[in-house]
């Protein structure tokens, strides 16, 4: 079985805490409110809620995806990857 090689934007994904957070970044850059996320995206706004409060943890890669959806339509800047 291969082995998966952690890296940093694992570590910071993996963390709940920290994924709230990296979410509701990405939210207030792409200057959207829960409301206008929620639909942006197609995600009941109680599920977003609950992703932002830390009720309920996303997976992974769907944060990877909102990210890379907000920056390929130029709402954000940042990449998971670099930070910045």
């Amino acid at each position: 079985m291969k082995e998966r090689k952690i890296t940093k934007k694992d570590e910071i994904i993996e963390n709940s805490t920290e994924q709230k957070d990296v979410l509701i970044s990405l939210r207030t850059e792409a200057n959207m409110s829960r409301k206008e996320f929620a639909a942006f995206f197609d995600i009941p706004y109680s599920t977003v809620t609950d992703w932002e409060l830390g009720k309920r943890q996303m997976p992974d890669y769907v944060l990877r995806l909102l990210a890379y959806r907000l920056k390929i339509e130029g709402y954000v800047k940042k990449d998971l990857e670099s930070g910045g």
